[in-house]
């Protein structure tokens, strides 16, 4: 899967070839997107779950933990946030 925080903090994913914003499952009116706004929302972090050798190698997969202990992963991902 394909993913990335945009540079407003939100999560999109990849899909049939266009980035979509996704929504939070727990906003009844569904205005908010999920994101780094939520303190359920994790830091993007390199795992090893696919066995990837490395966190230096050329493709790390990434893991992203968000609401209710889930936990996502993704071959690839970007995060678009800058630092302060």
């Amino acid at each position: 899967m394909k993913g990335k925080i945009n540079e407003y903090g939100n999560l999109e994913f990849l899909r049939k070839g266009i980035f979509k914003q996704q929504l939070c499952p727990f906003n009844g009116d569904g205005e908010f997107s999920c994101g780094d706004w939520c303190s359920l929302f994790g830091e993007p972090v390199i795992s090893k779950w696919m066995g990837s050798p490395s966190p230096d190698s050329e493709n790390p997969d990434w893991n992203l933990r968000i609401c209710q202990n889930r936990v996502l992963y993704f071959d690839e991902f970007t995060d678009e946030r800058k630092s302060k």
